[in-house]
């Protein structure tokens, strides 16, 4: 039902409802009016008659009554039916008005007359305030009680006649273009109402929303607060524990072993990071996905390598199934990394939440669709179908202890489904209490051609030893105490400045073979900085100097600005050693004897 016919079955609801709460009164009104008539008409009319039309009206006075009891406003499919049939007995009941009159009217009595017809406007004027919410029965209903009187009234002739019937049949006209201004004023009205009904429906949907939003992102900064607090305090208590290590002269082993939990606690904490900042891109709209060749069989089994370790130290058996992908090839197009983000969230789920038993993994491919389903399937503690509904909610955790044994922010399978839908996809789930759930990605991966195919090319590693001398311009003392010592075990020359200002004052002085620039400065930002240089460069001639930015701004947005501003490349906090070492091997390299660096393409030299 499209939104005209949900208005037009509201209207009509809301019109049979005025019907009906009115049509007791205009009931009860027309009995008195009748017998105010009898007794009007009481010794003047043959009894038969005037018993009969008595009994008439009676029985039609009945029939209003019981149909307005039998109203079922909650019945919506019949109320159309139950507005015809009562328009249908109304006009019945104006017709034994109309009628009566016309017939019982005394023709030696002219005042009797008019009082009988000055009956009739009354019950028809009172009768048009009544159905003015529907203007088909209130034309009908006018018409059937005035025109056979006035029909009457013409046909008897003379003055009295004439102008009674001319009067009638005057007022039944004003009575019909007043009837339809006051139907048209009347439905306007009632579209009105049901305007500001669905506008305070909205607003109180709205205010119930934004208050279950504010108690669940309530809900979940408690949560970060709780995940993030955990790492850290392991990451502040094994700092001070290698300290006092070291001051007690501990073992290379033993300091090393510290130093692997500090590594871990970190990568815990950014892996909380990375989950808010991919929801934010996605509720920003500004998730980008790849398409690029891969093989889907080997990224399976490299999840599951990843997971098999948690897997063994619980005792559950892993299994991966990947014969359903078909004997055509498992090369795919599509997005690798997330294909990998997906998957890994929903193995690493199933391991969390599964005490004993297994977890599969199975692959299958539908040839005629081009469409790719992997099942993640454990035999963990199930989920409840009432739960089961709003575990892809933002934020949302399943309650309980078992759950607060295990953490998690309660983004992970938000951001999996919002990734699968972005991929042309979805992710669903299926679940039994104590049998296990089973949750299955499906997206569309078209195989790739084989010409299409990446040929595998071996890679040399980064050399460890650099040449040159880099500018490091960061603000913060331990991000360049931690930049510096990388550099240096590069072999690398390093100078440090606190601000864009003193970087572009170095730079001219210095001329350094590269800059590391942190993006948010005092005084002058790195963007600033990066432009001073450019225009210095293109001002006097010099050739452009590779500029980095080092900024923990990790959106996709943040690169393009980075580069609009003039860098050359783009590094998010935190890195790693290999991945700074990679990026400055394209400048850093030793010279040969040609001039050319060694490794570097020669599109990159600059």
């Amino acid at each position: 039902m499209d939104a005209s016919d949900e208005t037009s079955s509201r209207l009509l609801a809301v019109q049979v409802e005025l019907l009906h709460e009115r049509g007791r009164a205009s009931a009860w009104m027309s009995l008195s009016a009748t017998l105010l008539v009898f007794a009007l008409l009481w010794s003047r009319m043959p009894n038969a008659l005037l018993f009969g039309w008595l009994g008439l009206r009676l029985l039609l006075v009945a029939l209003r009554l019981w149909m307005l009891a039998r109203f079922e406003p909650e019945a919506a499919s019949s109320l159309a039916h139950w507005r015809a049939a009562y328009t249908s007995l109304l006009v019945l009941d104006g017709l034994s008005w109309g009628l009566g009159i016309a017939v019982m009217a005394p023709l030696d009595d002219p005042v009797i007359t008019m009082l009988l017809l000055a009956a009739l406007v009354a019950v028809v004027a009172v009768a048009g305030t009544m159905m003015a919410p529907h203007l088909p029965l209130a034309t009908a209903y006018g018409m059937a009680v005035l025109l056979p009187p006035a029909a009457a009234q013409l046909w008897r002739g003379g003055v009295v006649g004439t102008y009674a019937g001319a009067v009638l049949l005057v007022f039944l006209l004003l009575h019909l273009a007043t009837t339809r201004i006051a139907a048209r004023q009347v439905s306007e009205l009632l579209r009105l109402r049901l305007l500001l009904e669905d506008e305070a429906q909205a607003h109180a949907r709205a205010l119930t929303l934004a208050e279950r939003h504010s108690a669940v992102k309530s809900q979940f900064l408690a949560t970060m607060s709780h995940e993030m607090r955990t790492p850290l305090h392991g990451m502040l208590g094994l700092a001070r524990h290698l300290r006092e290590q070291a001051l007690a002269g501990a073992s290379a082993q033993r300091t090393a072993s510290t130093v692997g939990l500090i590594e871990r606690s970190g990568a815990q904490l950014l892996g909380l990071i990375n989950d808010v900042l991919d929801f934010a891109k996605i509720e920003a709209g500004r998730m980008r996905l790849a398409d690029e060749p891969f093989d889907l069989e080997e990224l399976i089994e490299d999840v599951a390598a990843l997971g098999g370790g948690g897997a063994r130290d619980k005792g559950l058996a892993l299994e991966v199934e990947t014969d359903g992908l078909g004997v055509t090839g498992t090369w795919m197009r599509g997005d690798a990394a997330r294909v990998r983000q997906v998957l890994q969230n929903l193995l690493g789920n199933a391991i969390k939440f599964t005490e004993s038993g297994r977890v599969r993994i199975k692959a299958v491919r539908h040839a005629a669709t081009g469409r790719v389903r992997i099942d993640v399937e454990d035999s963990g503690v199930g989920i409840a179908a009432a739960r089961l509904e709003h575990i892809f909610e933002a934020f949302y955790q399943v309650e309980g202890e078992f759950d607060r044994r295990h953490g998690g922010t309660g983004l992970g399978l938000t951001i999996a489904r919002e990734l699968a839908r972005a991929m042309g996809g979805d992710l669903r789930a299926r679940s039994r209490i104590g049998v296990g759930s089973v949750f299955s990605f499906e997206a569309p991966l078209p195989p790739a051609l084989p010409d299409t195919q990446p040929q595998e090319v071996p890679v040399p590693p980064a050399p460890r030893r650099l040449v040159g001398r880099v500018l490091v311009a960061e603000d913060n003392p331990v991000n360049a105490l931690v930049v510096e010592a990388m550099l240096r075990q590069f072999g690398l020359e390093v100078e440090l400045v606190e601000n864009g200002a003193q970087a572009v004052d170095r730079w001219q002085h210095g001329r350094p073979d590269l800059l590391l620039m942190d993006c948010q400065m005092p005084e002058l930002d790195g963007f600033a900085a990066t432009g001073a240089i450019r225009a210095r460069e293109e001002e006097l001639g010099l050739p452009r100097v590779p500029i980095v930015a080092l900024t923990a701004n990790a959106f996709e947005s943040d690169r393009e600005r980075c580069l609009e501003a003039g860098m050359d490349e783009y590094l998010a906090k935190p890195f790693r050693e290999e991945e700074l070492r990679s990026l400055l091997a394209c400048y850093l390299l030793p010279i040969d004897a040609d001039g050319i660096r060694k490794g570097v393409r020669p599109d990159i030299i600059v």
